[in-house]
């Protein structure tokens, strides 16, 4: 299919997670207008795309359940739609549910929302946190371990009181249901992404060629061989470990990282990576990949896109 099949000709792919069925859902900022934000947010399968927007709201991040995607607005607006089962553009405008959080809007602007333990948790400037409970936006205890506020950037947890946010000012915090606390990685470089491994230990990317392992008081940092390199997303698959920067990906086996063999790679936009039931998704700008392995495959480029 086209791209301008899909989305706005100057859409640009903020995020995306990959679903059931070789499905993704997209958030997508449109234009570079700030007085007149505009935006797509966009389903896209097996010869079903659809997409619509929501107007005054910048979309920065998405993720989803078994059922549903949830959209999250730099503002602090969070829009719920149903992506299992639909197969029109009328079902997936039907299916629309919007919650505002004033606060968030007030506060200062959000960045990640993630899907934990069934329950969209957003978080943003000065330490917010938020999660969508009993149909609104409730506030958890803010991420207060720093002396200043800190802006987190991505977070990850197998429940609701086993969370881990990373901000970029290079804290990594752990959330028992009650309090934030430090978790003192070693190394205080801006962190910009955190995945929870299935071993139980959480990967870290971040700026200055920052790569971590580890949960609780033991971390240790992966020697990624070059110190300027900035990681903007990391993912894991199949027992592997991806980073990404914006001129490709490196993939960890255990032993080391190395890069990952990218055909085209300085005509593609590289930095933010999702896992997948069948391997780990890269949603950039303009640019879809799928890796399977140490085999990428891109799915979108500029002006066409062929979902595998």
């Amino acid at each position: 299919m086209k791209l301008e099949a899909v989305l706005s000709p100057e859409a640009f792919i903020q995020e995306g997670v990959a679903l059931a069925d070789g499905c993704v859902a997209l958030a997508c900022t449109v234009g570079d207008d700030d007085d007149r934000q505009r935006n797509d947010l966009a389903l896209v399968g097996d010869g079903f795309a659809a997409r619509f927007g929501i107007s005054g709201e910048a979309f920065v991040s998405i993720d989803a359940d078994h059922e549903n995607a949830y959209a999250l607005g730099e503002r602090g607006v969070v829009v719920q739609f149903r992506w299992r089962g639909v197969d029109s553009l009328e079902g997936l405008k039907a299916s629309r549910k919007l919650y505002r959080n004033p606060a968030a809007a007030e506060r200062g602007p959000l960045r990640r929302l993630r899907v934990i333990d069934g329950t969209p948790v957003c978080v943003g400037a000065f330490g917010q946190v938020y999660a969508l409970r009993r149909g609104a936006l409730e506030a958890m205890p803010f991420v207060d371990v720093y002396p200043d506020a800190v802006t987190l950037k991505d977070i990850a947890g197998a429940r609701l009181d086993d969370m881990v946010a990373v901000s970029q000012h290079g804290v990594a915090a752990h959330f028992d249901g009650h309090a934030w606390r430090d978790l003192a990685v070693p190394d205080n470089a801006k962190l910009s992404s955190i995945a929870l491994l299935d071993d139980g230990r959480y990967a870290i990317a971040g700026a200055g060629g920052v790569v971590l392992l580890g949960a609780g008081a033991r971390w240790e940092r992966l020697d990624v061989g070059d110190p300027e390199r900035d990681y903007y997303g990391v993912a894991a698959h199949g027992g592997l470990i991806y980073a990404a920067h914006l001129g490709g990906v490196d993939v960890y086996d255990g032993q080391r990282l190395e890069p990952l063999p990218i055909d085209g790679e300085g005509d593609l936009e590289l930095a933010f990576l999702r896992p997948g039931e069948s391997g780990v998704w890269s949603f950039c700008g303009t640019t879809i990949g799928h890796i399977h392995g140490r085999s990428w495959t891109t799915v979108l480029s500029g002006a066409s896109a062929a979902l595998p």
